[in-house]
């Protein structure tokens, strides 16, 4: 079954940020499945997207159709795999997105960049836009740009009420990097990085 994907440019990016794919894929599978407790505990990317998209459950996408996918995790405990596809339709929506500010305060030591709450956007988004900088901060790649290329998730990914640290772990500068998701003090997820050109 395939079921599109509620989905925008967003800020000046001609393709849609990874972000935008979890919230919306999450957003779908918790009204399929009916229940907010469903959720994405693995979502990988193959290749950027810049047309609208579907999320796809029980069957398998064509390999030119396929931009990503990922397994969530029902009430009960049961797992199911999905994958993300990109159609031919256009995008024409496009809204704001400020990144800059949103990361202006955050703090490093080490290897690690922390933002106090509140904050203005979801926790992915926030999650994606602090591994970001950190990763530009630690490695600036010679070609191509720091990209969201896979999240592993241990629970649902929680509201933001203290604090989000994110602490890289791995690295092969230039090439990727591997970064723990602690929301609240609490370990939640390892968010992967990887050098790309979209």
């Amino acid at each position: 079954m395939k079921i599109p994907l509620d989905l925008t440019f967003k800020g000046n990016r001609h393709y849609i940020q990874g972000g935008d794919l979890f919230n919306s894929a999450e957003a779908v599978i918790q009204a399929f499945f009916k229940s907010e407790k469903a959720y994405i505990n693995r979502l990988s990317f193959t290749r950027f997207a810049y047309n609208q998209c579907d999320l796809l459950i029980g069957d398998i996408p064509s390999p030119e159709e396929k931009i990503g996918e990922g397994s969530l995790t029902l009430p009960d405990g049961e797992t199911r795999l999905f994958y993300l596809c990109e159609k031919s339709t256009k995008l024409l929506e496009r809204r704001p997105y400020d990144e800059e500010s949103m990361v202006a305060p955050a703090t490093y030591e080490d290897r690690s960049a922390m933002l106090l709450a509140p904050l203005p956007y979801t926790s992915i988004e926030a999650v994606i836009a602090l591994t970001k900088v950190l990763s530009y901060r630690l490695n600036e790649p010679a070609q191509g740009k720091w990209v969201f290329g896979k999240i592993d998730l241990q629970q649902k990914l929680p509201a933001i009420r203290e604090n989000l640290t994110i602490r890289q772990v791995k690295a092969l500068p230039g090439r990727f990097s591997v970064n723990d998701v602690v929301i609240d003090n609490i370990r939640v997820a390892q968010i992967h990085f990887i050098v790309g050109a979209p």
